[in-house]
């Protein structure tokens, strides 16, 4: 039941939260299981978040362990569907509640459900694919073994791309490859061949569906974040791929900054720069109102948790936890004082559906602005930087 009650209050923050959310196939969405989806880990509990709350059928997920020690924890967790799993530095004496935790999976999957599991196992904000654990090789093939699943499980590889991940207004890539079945991982061998058997054919595509050779050093990776977020058409992905492909066989190409990198928000081309104009002045005076009546919060928000967890590479999970829980009730406080303040009941309506209308507004105007007034300010060598991305 909190399940359900949860999913459409996530849906409607990442409205907020995320500026766009490109999906290469969104008929997946509605695929019925038994599947596991073998998802990359750069961004903590957020990648379980934005990978399977679009999904028509409840998602289960494998995460840490230590989260669910405190009882009212293991309550609420449970109860939003997911599955502890313990890591050797959480204690050996942790490790045999694993197999558990894989018969819970199992059994979600006898019911035709859906499995979600990080395929890297450890999570790091970078884009580039780590080696892969041998955990959802492991769950397929005890999957595939057991009668009453047997070769119906389907793996369906899963990459998430960020912009950022530690920024507001997200831009988020998400690609779904093809399917992986029982007969194209099994070897005839023993579990060891089939296990590299199975992660070969998954790291070959979350290579393909994830940027990947993106250099973790600077000035590469204040340019490609500049260029995720900037890069703008129907095959966004497509060049952004190419250009991390390049990194990999020409890096000496990318040695020094490019002189654009130091704006975030920045419209590549005078036809991008119109356009978000037009954009910022369309949204411009609801805007305003969101950043006086929701701005200061977020702001709030995020210097908290920075003060808190400002070192930890699950920032973005704990600031969208802590906006879609408390966001509403500050809404719906400020709706209820309108309302008392006014005597008139219809105040109450108008402020709890304008504020996050404004607030959505907000997300809009603020990229927009940004784009069109960087551009502005670009120098010409800045801007001859620019031409090959054009």
């Amino acid at each position: 039941m909190l399940y359900h009650l949860v999913k459409p209050i996530i849906r409607l923050a990442l409205l907020l939260f995320c500026r766009k959310v490109y999906v290469n196939r969104r008929d997946y969405y509605r695929t019925r299981g038994p599947m596991i989806l073998a998802v990359n880990h750069p961004n903590s509990f957020f990648d379980a978040v934005i990978t399977g709350v679009f999904f028509k059928q409840p998602v289960h997920f494998l995460a840490r362990g230590d989260a669910f020690k405190k009882k009212w924890a293991l309550k609420i967790l449970t109860s939003l569907k997911c599955i502890p799993v313990y890591r050797l530095r959480e204690g050996k004496e942790y490790l045999h509640l694993n197999e558990d935790s894989f018969e819970r999976c199992r059994q979600v999957l006898r019911k035709g459900g859906i499995v979600l599991i990080f395929s890297e196992g450890l999570c790091i904000n970078e884009w580039n694919i780590r080696p892969l654990r041998k955990g959802t090789a492991r769950l397929a093939f005890s999957a595939w073994n057991d009668p009453k699943i047997g070769d119906a499980l389907r793996v369906l590889p899963v990459g998430v791309n960020y912009n950022s991940f530690r920024r507001y207004g997200k831009k988020i890539f998400i690609r779904f490859g093809e399917l992986i079945h029982h007969a194209d991982a099994e070897t005839g061998l023993n579990d060891g061949a089939n296990y590299v058997q199975f992660n070969n054919l998954l790291a070959a595509q979350l290579e393909q569906l994830c940027f990947n050779h993106v250099p973790n050093t600077q000035p590469q990776n204040r340019v490609f974040s500049f260029l995720i977020n900037n890069i703008t058409g129907a095959n966004q992905f497509e060049r952004l791929k190419q250009i991390s492909n390049e990194w990999a066989t020409a890096e000496q190409k990318w040695v020094e900054p490019e002189p654009a990198a130091t704006h975030y928000h920045c419209a590549l081309n005078n036809r991008d720069a119109s356009k978000s104009l037009v954009l910022a002045l369309l949204t411009a005076v609801p805007a305003l109102a969101g950043f006086i009546t929701s701005g200061w919060f977020y702001a709030v928000l995020k210097r908290f948790v920075a003060r808190k967890n400002g070192e930890l590479g699950h920032w973005d999970s704990i600031v969208f936890t802590a906006l879609a829980l408390f966001y509403p009730v500050y809404v719906l406080l400020l709706s209820v004082i309108g309302w008392l303040a006014t005597g008139c009941w219809q105040v109450f309506p108008a402020i709890f559906t304008g504020m996050p209308v404004c607030a959505f507004l907000l997300t809009v105007f603020w990229p927009n602005w940004e784009r069109f007034w960087n551009n502005k300010r670009l120098k010409s060598e800045q801007r001859i930087s620019l031409q090959r991305f054009n």
